[in-house]
Order: C-alpha cells, then sequence, then structure tokens
C-alpha cells in the first residue's frame, strides 16, 4: 500500500471519549469545552503525523438507524448525549470547517457506515486510505487499500491486514463473526452466553467461517456448547448483520471535495479566544 492520503475520522465517538476521558473544562461564562478541547488536540496530531492531503470528519446525526430497525435494542443500554457534551458539539462542527476540513454526515446511518462507504469508495479509486476510529468494528474494512489507526496508545496502534491478523487471529472480514458469536456490550448486541473472544476465534478457525460452523454444528465435540449455539442460532445471525458495516451507501465521492484547504485563521482564532482555548490561539 502506497502513502495514505485519505483520512477518515470517526468523530463522534473521539467526541465522547475526550468529553469523559478529560477533566471538566468550562469557560468563565460556564461554557463546557473539555470534548472540544480533546477533540481539536487529538485531530490536529493526527493531521501533523500523518500529513494527509484529503480528510472526511464523519459525525453520527441520529440514534435512529436502520440497524435500531432490525433490532430495537441496539444501543438501548446508552443514555442520551449528556447535556454538558451537547452543547459542545456544534462548536466541534465549526472548528472542523474553519480548519478547512470535510464534515460528513447522513440521516439514518452512524459515522461507522459513512466510514465504511467513502473508504469503499476510495478502494475502488485507488486511494490509499486511514481510517481513525479505535472501534473494534472498523477492522473488518482493512485490506489492501485501507488502515485503521488508533490513536491513543503513544504514537498509536496503526493496523493492516497482518496486524489485525495478530490480535484477533482472524482476516479482517471475520470481526463480525467474532461480534456475533460472542456479541458487543457497547451496542448492547448480546452474545452467545458463554462465549468470549478466545472461543469465538477457536470456533471460527475450526470451521473456517460462521457459516460453516453453523452448517455443521452436529460435529461439535463440545455438547453443551453446541446445544447453546443452537438455541441461540437466530441471535448469532443477526448480530452479524448488525455487526457489517454498510458499504452500499449512495454517497457522491469527488476527491478534490475532500482535500483539506487553507484554514479559515480568523474563524478559528474568534472561535478559541470565546472558548477561552488558549493553547490552539
Amino acid at each position: 500500500m502506497g502513502e495514505s492520503r485519505f483520512y477518515l475520522i470517526d468523530a463522534t465517538a473521539f467526541c465522547y471519549r475526550a468529553f469523559y476521558a478529560l477533566p471538566r473544562l468550562t469557560t468563565s461564562f460556564g461554557q463546557p469545552t473539555n470534548a472540544i478541547y480533546g477533540f481539536v488536540a487529538m485531530l490536529k496530531k493526527v493531521i501533523q503525523e500523518g500529513q494527509p492531503e484529503y480528510m472526511a470528519v464523519c459525525f453520527d446525526v441520529s440514534r435512529d438507524t436502520f440497524r435500531n430497525q432490525m433490532f430495537s435494542d441496539y444501543k438501548a443500554q446508552r443514555p442520551a448525549m449528556p447535556d454538558e457534551l451537547s452543547s459542545q458539539m456544534p462548536f466541534i462542527k465549526k472548528i472542523v470547517v474553519a480548519l478547512g476540513i470535510t464534515l460528513y454526515e447522513k440521516e439514518g446511518f452512524e459515522a461507522d457506515d459513512i466510514i465504511a462507504a467513502l473508504a469503499k469508495k476510495a478502494k475502488e479509486a485507488r486511494i490509499p486510505t486511514v481510517i481513525v476510529s479505535s472501534d473494534k468494528d472498523m477492522l473488518q474494512l482493512v485490506d489492501s487499500y485501507v488502515r485503521v489507526l488508533s490513536p491513543y496508545k503513544d504514537s498509536g496502534i496503526l493496523y493492516d491486514e497482518q496486524k489485525v491478523k495478530e490480535r484477533f487471529g482472524v482476516e479482517p472480514k471475520a470481526i463480525p463473526e467474532i461480534i456475533a458469536l460472542m456479541g458487543d456490550p457497547t451496542d448492547n448486541i448480546p452474545g452467545v452466553p458463554g462465549v468470549g473472544e478466545k472461543t469465538a476465534v477457536d470456533l471460527l478457525k475450526k470451521y473456517g467461517s460462521l457459516d460453516g460452523l453453523l452448517a455443521n454444528l452436529e460435529t461439535l465435540p463440545n455438547e453443551r456448547l453446541r446445544k447453546t449455539i443452537l438455541e441461540h442460532i437466530e441471535t448469532v445471525r443477526l448480530n452479524r448483520k448488525l455487526a457489517c458495516l454498510d458499504r452500499t451507501l449512495d454517497l457522491d465521492f469527488e476527491l478534490e471535495k475532500f482535500k483539506i484547504i487553507v484554514p479559515d485563521y480568523r474563524q478559528l482564532y474568534a472561535i478559541f479566544s470565546h472558548l477561552e482555548l488558549k493553547r490552539f490561539l
């Protein structure tokens, strides 16, 4: 894979992470700023180290997506966005635009699916791409043109196909099949009782794929496990659908629209001055 020129940022997830990871920061007039501070610091670090030519910063628009139509309890355990975070989101989006970066969101779809569709279109155009995300779901997108950067450990972990296989023991395309078996508590996806990551990976290695496992359940030596999977087989099938990112979204893709342009320094100065974020002035 050549030098990565196109970066896709899982923005909503990073806003949440910054909000909960950093101590409470506010302006003299009471506006919370910790998510703004953390997100901007992360974004600037990614740009400085990666030097991308093109970028899209992708946000969730609402909690009502096609996955909720398939499974009403999808992410149901998550509380609504806290007011102290939601009040920061408009500023974060204004900063992204002022930095000369394309902001992308689509009603009814999660940022994950927007990223998946854009990565697919970039691959079709033979454009090396880096997805910046700490979400395990994103690793299913890794291939010869797409890598995933998890930026929070030292200089970050950059996942290519070999790195995914080293970490999980399976090819990137099998990540949704691991989730189908073990579930994903962060998204309220229920797994097969008693099946964790190690068991899921071992089963996929033994049978080659989830379809291979389900088609040959009668050959599984562990009777208790065989019975449990059989009892939850429809859940497993639904889980795989929930975990698979939608790469088929009809999105406009003209690479030049994602080109990082000269920032609006006057606008950035006004925003950061208003928010009393002196580090960014």
